[in-house]
């Protein structure tokens, strides 16, 4: 199985069998937004933010995983299309890898007919 990594950041996956490191591929997916200030909450700036859609994604392929952020992640869910699990931190609480990794299942074809048909 072939792994690309498509953040900007070396990923280390923390395994049972030890520690994968993923280096970044060059490319990296994102998920575009616009924000606009809204309202202000007792002197903090609020923004709203208008999210586009994903870019640099490749169409799937097999035998390929996709590494990329939970936001890109979340706004594209597919089978090929993971981001890091929970995170390890050192301890001073630097983030130095993950523990696994993980898979949005948010598509219509992960829900009950019913749902998917509604």
């Amino acid at each position: 199985m072939k792994f690309i990594n498509l953040t900007p950041h070396e990923l280390n996956v923390h395994t049972p069998s030890g520690v994968r490191t993923f280096p970044p591929s060059g490319t990296v997916s994102r998920v575009p937004s616009h924000d606009r200030e809204c309202l202000d909450l007792d002197g903090i700036p609020t923004v709203e933010s208008t999210y586009g859609w994903v870019t640099d994604l490749p169409a799937p392929q097999d035998g390929v995983v996709l590494i990329v952020s939970g936001m890109v992640a979340s706004h594209r869910p597919r089978r090929d299309v993971v981001s890091p699990g929970p995170l390890v931190r050192d301890d001073k609480g630097k983030t130095v890898g993950c523990r696994g990794l993980r898979r949005s299942k948010t598509t219509l074809a992960d829900l009950p007919v019913s749902v998917a048909g509604s």
